[in-house]
C-alpha cells in the first residue's frame, strides 16, 4: 500500500514515525534530525514551545521531543498545552531534551504532562533507544 502524507492508507507498522523536535538550538535540531532521519524516522522542528504547540494542533505525532529550557514559551508549558489539546483525543508522548535535569525542574515537567527526560549530551544511540521506546521502531529498524 503507498505511503500517503499523512499515513492513511499505510498500515502504522509500516509507515514512518513522525518526530516532532522542538528545540531553540539550531546545532541540536540539526544533530537531532539527523540522527532521527537516518533511521528512518520523519522530523518536523519547532524553534520554541509556541511553534511545538501550533505543530502538535495542526499535526498528529508519534513522539515529541522537547526542550525545556526555550524563548517564547518554555517545553514544561509547551507539554501542558499540548496535553489540553488532547483531552478528548490520542496522548502522544512527550521526552524532554535538558542539561538541567534537577528535582525541582523535572517534577514541574511530569506535572505538565512530559512522560520522559534525556539528558543532555545524550548519544546517538541513546536518543534512538529512547525515540524507539516511546514511538516505535523506524522503518529502518525492522
Amino acid at each position: 500500500m503507498p505511503d500517503q502524507p499523512d499515513g492513511s492508507n499505510v498500515e502504522a507498522s509500516q509507515r514512518s514515525r513522525q518526530i516532532l523536535v522542538a528545540d531553540d538550538d539550531p546545532v541540536m535540531q540539526v544533530l537531532v534530525s539527523a540522527f532521527l532521519e537516518k533511521a528512518g524516522y520523519r522530523v518536523t522542528l519547532a524553534d520554541d514551545g509556541a511553534e511545538a504547540v501550533a505543530a502538535a494542533a495542526r499535526q498528529t505525532f508519534d513522539l515529541i521531543l522537547i526542550d525545556l529550557n526555550m524563548p517564547v514559551m518554555d517545553g514544561a508549558t509547551a507539554a501542558a498545552c499540548i496535553r489540553a489539546g488532547e483531552a478528548h483525543g490520542r496522548r502522544v508522548p512527550i521526552v524532554a531534551l535538558t542539561a538541567a535535569v534537577g528535582t525541582a525542574e523535572q517534577a514541574q515537567a511530569l506535572a505538565s504532562g512530559v512522560d520522559a527526560f534525556l539528558a543532555k549530551p545524550f548519544d546517538r544511540d541513546g536518543l534512538l533507544s529512547t525515540v524507539a521506546r516511546y514511538a516505535g521502531p523506524a522503518p529502518a529498524d525492522r
